[in-house]
């Protein structure tokens, strides 16, 4: 909260590669002098929460802790909150409800994008059939980007226009094309690229114009 430190994760094996990431260390960058900080070895992908807690996955149970924002550091023992958790696919809302994919559902298969809402009514989003990852809303709510992962070492990011009912390809270097965020102005997405021998960091039109940029390296 207040955009002055983001948590990260130090992972020290390959997380595409080795797929045994319970040894990451979560820490903490303050964005004004660069410092980092190590918050918890042990776990990855960790979120803070209203709560005054931090949650993360270890294996595939999601742990918390409790986390002081003014010195940066947790204040207690972590405790198991939920158990079958998969991978990433999970995330808590501002009120503190929690949504996550169960690690006991096969992802292999493909399968669709659907719309469920607050009584459990599901309506199909993005029917045709494909393995979709890290689903992200653009700012104004009427595009959605998604990864379609091809095979281990290929994926790509998508777009699809919600009121047009159209999707447009952006992304084509060789490799895994992952993790599409938004800018605030919804014209252009950065993702990361594991794209050899330029893998790293690029960013695109969100129309689909012109060819993804390198940012770093």
């Amino acid at each position: 909260p207040g955009s002055r430190e983001v948590l990260f994760t130090t992972y020290h094996t390959d997380p595409y590669q080795e797929g045994d990431i319970t040894d990451g260390d979560v820490g903490v960058v303050v964005q004004k002098t660069g410092e980092r900080k190590p918050v918890h070895h042990g776990g990855f992908l960790s979120r803070y929460l209203p709560s005054g807690h931090l949650v993360y996955l270890r294996e595939s149970t999601l742990w918390a802790v409790p986390f002081d924002l003014s010195r940066l550091a947790v204040t207690g023992e972590p405790q198991p909150v939920l158990e079958e958790v998969n991978g990433v696919d999970f995330d808590v809302s501002s009120t503190g409800t929690l949504a996550y994919v169960s690690s006991r559902m096969e992802l292999s298969d493909p399968y669709a994008i659907w719309w469920i809402d607050g009584a459990g009514q599901t309506t199909p989003l993005h029917p045709t059939p494909g393995v979709y990852e890290n689903l992200r809303f653009s700012p104004d709510g009427k595009r959605l980007a998604f990864e379609i992962a091809a095979s281990g070492s290929r994926s790509d990011i998508w777009v699809k226009d919600l009121e047009r009912d159209t999707t447009s390809r952006l992304t084509h270097p060789p490799g895994r094309n992952n993790t599409p965020l938004w800018a605030p102005d919804g014209e252009s997405i950065v993702f990361d690229s594991n794209s050899q021998p330029a893998s790293g960091l690029y960013w695109v039109r969100a129309d689909g114009a012109g060819e993804a940029q390198r940012l770093t390296d």
